[in-house]
């Protein structure tokens, strides 16, 4: 599925719009990484999160915003992406 239209990536990008923000993926070598673009158009964080696919990079980031931005979401001892692969585990669980 594209990531422009997973339903997770909808979501987070649905949740950061809320603040005038979006997510920029792109290649970064042999990952992808998340900059985050202002409401001007120009990126307002670089390289934000580094994942080893778009969504799980994108689903990240959205982790890493929610624990610094809006203190929430945090869990000690897992990282952004082990949050968002357990997401997107849990999602894939959801669907049968």
């Amino acid at each position: 599925m594209d990531i422009d239209e997973h339903p997770l990536a909808l979501e987070a990008r649905a949740l950061v719009a809320e603040d005038g923000l979006a997510f920029l993926v792109s290649r970064d070598g042999d990952a992808h990484r998340v900059d985050f673009v202002g409401p001007a158009g120009a990126v307002v964080w670089p390289r934000f999160m580094h994942g080893p696919d778009p969504l799980l990079a994108l689903l990240g980031a959205e982790q890493r915003y929610l624990a610094e931005e809006r203190g929430r979401g945090t869990v000690r001892g897992h990282g952004y992406l082990d949050k968002a692969r357990e997401r997107v585990r849990r999602w894939e669980v959801s669907r049968g």
